[in-house]
């Protein structure tokens, strides 16, 4: 049995009929009953008091998009900002597409300020996260696991009254649940409601990449080979490659498979971000040796019609901030491919393009 913390409680429930039951409460309380002997209208005209209240337990169904292989969900707490995370407090094995989750409310003495526009209002904010669980035990995120899903909705308790500030992005006291911008925050603008929130799995790593495509390269040698390795590697004649082979296809085709992880030597190298490593396609003529040497000519690179093809590829992370900064990058863990302009990588290139890359004489580096 695990532990569950008195200011929260998971429990996962297959539901075979959202919807089922009735809830006749009215969510506004019941502060216009008939009956009530103030008549005065002008009494209350302060605007800046919060009428919206969920204050009790909190219920939330989610629903997941894609694989639930080796799959478990998760709140990590954290400030407002995403500046710092708390461990997994408390997790559940994804079974079922669909599942729900219920909050207890959260201890006063846990909160912090929530907006510096409203000092007085208190709250408590957890991410969703879904990560790959091998071990099935739901407990944290291990160093051999990875996020699958990451700053997409966070559910967030308020401890009112609120203020104008907050009622009119449309907060209530109590529990809220908001998407979340990477690089942004908290989208004010954003409801969710709390049935069916969905959750991408946005950070699902790309472990494996197939290139291919055709070549017309000119050559007096009946062999040549192509290698993936980073450009800087070339120039100062300490390469590692991340893939090599000579090229066995007829009919000016050729193909590789990328599915080794690039050295850390490869990483940081590029304005993409410190953990990026940006490889490049390159064809070269085969020497004695079979493979890639210092020695062997480079004749020419894969492109895009005359774009350069850059092979991107970010490591999987389980840290939380770490994840969001590739968000707010628009980069994915694993490998990506990215057309170039100049030297760098500027875009992301379109899917098709992995399997209709050339390579030619024409496609060289501008440096």
């Amino acid at each position: 049995m695990r532990f569950v913390p008195p200011w929260l409680t998971v429990g996962l429930l297959l539901l075979p009929a959202l919807g089922c039951g009735e809830d006749t409460d009215d969510p506004k309380g019941d502060d216009t009953a008939e009956g009530d002997a103030d008549t005065d209208a002008d009494t209350d005209t302060d605007t800046d008091t919060d009428t919206g209240v969920n204050t009790g337990p909190g219920a939330f169904t989610f629903l997941v998009e894609g694989s639930l292989e080796e799959l478990s969900f998760g709140l990590q707490r954290m400030d407002p900002a995403a500046t710092s995370f708390e461990e997994l407090e408390q997790g559940m094995v994804v079974t079922d597409a669909t599942f729900e989750i219920e909050l207890a409310v959260p201890d006063l003495a846990t909160m912090g300020i929530f907006d510096e526009a409203e000092p007085e209002v208190h709250g408590q904010v957890w991410m969703a996260v879904l990560f790959r669980d091998p071990d099935a035990d739901a407990v944290k995120v291990a160093p051999t696991d990875y996020y699958t899903s990451l700053g997409e909705v966070v559910l967030i308790y308020l401890d009112g009254p609120l203020g104008q500030t907050l009622q009119d992005a449309g907060f209530q006291s109590g529990w809220n649940a908001r998407r979340f911008r990477p690089g942004l925050g908290i989208d004010y603008e954003q409801y969710v409601p709390n049935t069916d929130i969905q959750l991408h799995q946005n950070t699902l790593p790309t472990l494996s990449l197939r290139l291919e495509g055709d070549y017309e390269l000119s050559t007096d040698s009946a062999l040549v080979g192509i290698m993936v390795t980073a450009p800087e590697d070339l120039n100062d004649g300490k390469f590692v490659t991340v893939a090599d082979r000579p090229i066995t296809e007829k009919n000016g085709i050729w193909g590789m498979n990328l599915s080794a992880s690039p050295p850390p030597s490869h990483r940081g190298l590029r304005k993409l971000d410190d953990d990026a490593a940006v490889e490049m396609v390159h064809a070269y003529l085969v020497g004695e040796s079979g493979f890639f040497e210092s020695t062997d000519q480079i004749l020419g690179l894969a492109c895009d019609d005359d774009s350069p093809l850059f092979v991107v590829h970010m490591p999987t992370t389980t840290d939380p901030t770490v994840g969001l900064r590739y968000l707010s990058k628009n980069l994915r863990t694993g490998w990506s491919l990215y057309v170039g302009q100049g030297s760098d990588p500027m875009e992301r290139a379109d899917p098709e393009v992995a399997l209709a890359a050339s390579i030619s004489n024409d496609c060289r580096r501008a440096d």
